[in-house]
């Protein structure tokens, strides 16, 4: 798995020489290594290649060209069968060959070289292992995130936006027992591909508010609503923010007016004045 390592900056030519062993070394990976120990959903098929982001939780990302730009999802998230509650996690790149430092550099120590150069050899073996254990450790750091926010969000998973949870990154940060810090970098950039579509892992996360039935209701939830009165507003008669309150109040969500407008323009909507300009 090619990906940047967090601390690779502090390696220096030593980290490059690292990385270009472990390059050459791919290729024999490829050939004399065993395949890696398939996760619970190898079986399943790979789904690799890119795919553009849906905007499910969010709107989806633009290029300079305000085109949407092709991501290629890191985690898949599915279910094994569909009257099973279980979901399985599982990497793009599982069941490729796994990058490891070559044999031969190991045998080089036991022929006749000089002292200098198997202290030079052992050097870069070091790094090289060092950068072999933070690409590993930033595949089980990702695992472990992921497999709190499904835990979590199973019900987004199973029925779609209108049923995702209030979550904050603090809650995962307790669950997994790791830094908020660490999670928040975790999810940010990175993509999973989902049975609700390819979304941003940091869309999993949103604050919630209590109804009058004292249930947390996710404040994602409330903005899909507002847009759909919205929506299905008469043109010729568009619906104002106080009567947004008021109709959300029957359903148990007391919002100000001044949060509903809040809400709206964080989805650049109009308000009702100037509405009938855009229809």
């Amino acid at each position: 798995m090619w990906s940047r390592p967090e601390r690779a900056s502090r390696w220096g030519w030593s980290g490059l020489v690292a990385l270009a062993w472990l390059a050459a070394s791919t290729v024999a990976a490829a050939v004399e290594a065993p395949a890696p120990t398939p996760s619970p959903a190898a079986g399943s098929p790979a789904k690799p290649g890119k795919t553009a982001a849906p905007g499910l939780l969010g709107e989806l990302p633009l290029s300079s060209s305000d085109e949407p730009i092709l991501i290629s999802p890191e985690i898949y998230i599915e279910k094994l069968e569909e009257n099973d509650d279980e979901y399985v996690i599982y990497f793009a790149d599982d069941g490729s060959p796994r990058l490891r430092v070559s044999a031969q550099y190991q045998q080089m120590l036991s022929q006749g070289v000089s002292n200098e150069t198997k202290s030079f050899i052992r050097e870069k073996m070091r790094s090289a292992v060092d950068l072999l254990r933070n690409i590993e450790h930033r595949r089980q750091t990702i695992y472990k995130v992921v497999e709190s926010i499904v835990q979590r969000q199973k019900d987004f998973l199973d029925h779609g936006v209108q049923h995702i949870k209030p979550m904050m990154l603090k809650d995962i940060a307790e669950d997994i027992g790791m830094h908020l810090s660490t999670v928040s970098r975790v999810v940010n950039r990175k993509y999973a591909h989902t049975p609700q579509g390819v979304i941003e892992l940091r869309r999993f996360f949103t604050e919630g508010m209590l109804n009058e039935d004292g249930e947390e209701i996710s404040t994602r939830i409330i903005k899909l609503q507002i847009k759909k009165l919205i929506e299905e507003e008469d043109s010729h008669n568009p619906i104002t923010d106080d009567q947004v309150v008021k109709i959300l109040a029957k359903d148990g969500i007391k919002l100000s007016r001044r949060t509903v407008a809040k809400y709206r323009d964080q989805m650049q909507i109009p308000g009702s004045r100037e509405r009938p300009a855009v229809v």
